[in-house]
């Protein structure tokens, strides 16, 4: 028996028996004996039962090999994908600490460097050359790199072009970088009426694409309009330096605080208007002395805002011939005895 059937062998004539006109097939057989097997209908049910199993099996074990396979490749992409989290994790950490570096040494800062040059390298093998990530950080690293304005312009117009190109105009990092560049537009020539229009038109142009990109006054938002009125202030057009300064500063409380430092800027900065160009120096007076005691509490005396707002304050309480609360403020800063008002940018 084999698998359950019965086979047995029949004796075949030889071939010569072909020759003799035998018709049957199984006679005519060249081999003299061919293994023939007869089935019963129960064998014939045991047979197919086993193949049926068979055939099920099979498929059982390519089911598990798919199936094996599957999560294997699966697998695989959780494993680069959780990799790939990380690894961002740590280039925006890098991206972070060159921030803190940067705000606490300024553009000499060696670590901010540092931080900054891993960090882009990392966005740019991880996030490839044309990332937000990559155009934020090179930004940042352009800042400390490039001493001389006129070059720095020039990066700078170069790198807006790009972001614009590959991000397009309603991004915010390209609209961060735009806003940078007419800062240092402004501040190249000073009083150049030709910088300022420049810088102005740059504002205006990355304003309005806020105002579409931004559902609410953001804070990067604010600071293009702060710019606006200090161009405005350059310009010696005081009241609409004023309206600018007002709509910053309220947008700035609303979203960042009273307490916030750009808060005490855009406050100082319209007693600044108030003090130099309206002239209202007791309107002035106020402003200042929340943004002296904001700046104060914030960043500590000895702070480079709050000496600045100190000695503007100072100015303002001369032209007010405030004696007792002028003696009171040299009192506490005794630095700014001597010092001259400083201009509103800072």
């Amino acid at each position: 028996k084999l698998f359950g059937l019965q086979r047995r062998f029949v004796f075949l004539p030889s071939s010569r028996a072909c020759k003799k006109g035998v018709s049957s097939h199984a006679d005519c057989c060249t081999h003299p004996c061919f293994p023939q097997t007869h089935f019963s209908t129960k064998q014939q049910h045991t047979h197919t039962n086993m193949i049926s199993r068979a055939a099920i099996l099979a498929i059982i074990v390519v089911v598990a090999a798919i199936y094996t396979n599957y999560g294997y490749f699966h697998d695989s992409e959780t494993y680069h994908a959780n990799r790939r989290i990380k690894k961002l994790a740590e280039y925006d950490s890098y991206a972070l600490q060159g921030r803190l570096a940067f705000e606490k040494g300024g553009a000499n800062s060696v670590e901010a460097l540092r931080y900054y040059s891993w960090a882009k390298d990392g966005y740019e093998d991880l996030l490839g050359p044309e990332d937000e990530k990559v155009f934020k950080t090179e930004k940042s690293l352009l800042l400390i790199t490039v001493k001389d304005n006129a070059r720095r312009v020039s990066r700078l117009k170069e790198l807006a072009d790009r972001a614009e190109n590959a991000l397009g105009f309603e991004n915010i990092v390209t609209l961060d970088i735009m806003n940078t560049l007419a800062i240092e537009i402004d501040d190249k020539n000073g009083q150049d009426k030709r910088a300022q229009n420049e810088a102005k038109s740059i504002l205006e142009r990355c304003l309005k694409g806020q105002e579409r990109v931004y559902e609410y006054e953001h804070e990067d938002m604010m600071m293009t309009v702060m710019n606006l009125g200090n161009i405005y202030f350059a310009k010696r057009e005081h009241e609409k330096a004023l309206e600018f300064y007002m709509r910053a500063l309220k947008g700035q409380q609303a979203t960042l605080g009273k307490t916030h430092t750009s808060s005490l800027t855009s406050m100082m900065n319209i007693a600044n208007v108030l003090n130099d160009g309206i002239q209202d120096f007791a309107q002035a007076e106020t402003y200042y002395k929340g943004a002296l005691e904001g700046f104060e509490s914030q960043l500590g005396r000895h702070h480079r805002f709050t000496l600045v707002t100190a000695a503007n304050y100072k100015n303002c309480l001369t032209k007010l011939v405030d004696i007792p609360a002028l003696k009171e403020l040299e009192r506490r800063f005794p630095s700014i005895a001597d010092e001259r008002p400083y201009n509103n940018k800072q």
